[in-house]
């Protein structure tokens, strides 16, 4: 609704505010049968047309081989983290007896450091659980596809056969 005697602006359409030329075209540029070229040749410079739309990539699946490296990578990463808590949990271990023997020390920074060794502690059991899922995954997968020659050159199938003779207790049926 208008109200009487208020005058509104007149609204500018976007082409005349970005390119001088396309005055002209603003009622063809709405209109549905104006052709692209021919709105495209008024607003862009001579001798350039629009970029074409990239097209969407299709997704492709992973090869054996590349699916055999990221589980062998995923279960190498867990066997560093369950390694890294373990050690982590053993140095704070100690800090915290270091703590104890030292009579300058507060009681409040000795009960602190209790709780980010329990906090590593916590820890382990969880690592090793996505351990044992990961060798399974990759236990299952090896078998698999044991027959196939595109896993038997990868370059991960030695370290995954490593992994799973070092980790044989994890693998369950």
């Amino acid at each position: 609704r208008r109200r009487a005697g208020v005058q509104t602006a007149q609204r500018v359409h976007f082409t005349q505010r970005c390119h001088p030329r396309a005055a002209d075209l603003v009622s063809n540029s709405c209109d549905a049968t104006a052709p692209m070229a021919e709105i495209a040749s008024a607003t862009m410079p001579a001798g350039e047309m629009p970029k074409p739309r990239r097209q969407k990539k299709v997704f492709k699946p992973p090869s054996d081989a590349q699916v055999c490296k990221t589980k062998v990578s995923i279960a190498r990463r867990l066997v560093k983290e369950v390694a890294h808590y373990e050690a982590e949990t053993k140095k704070d271990e100690a800090r915290v007896e270091a703590m104890r023997a030292d009579p300058a020390k507060d009681e409040y920074d000795v009960k602190k450091m209790l709780e980010v060794v329990e906090e590593s502690r916590m820890m382990i059991p969880d690592a090793t659980r996505r351990l044992g899922e990961a060798i399974n995954e990759l236990f299952s997968f090896i078998e698999e596809h044991h027959a196939t020659q595109e896993v038997l050159e990868c370059e991960s199938y030695a370290e995954a056969t490593a992994l799973l003779e070092k980790y044989d207790d994890m693998v369950t049926d």
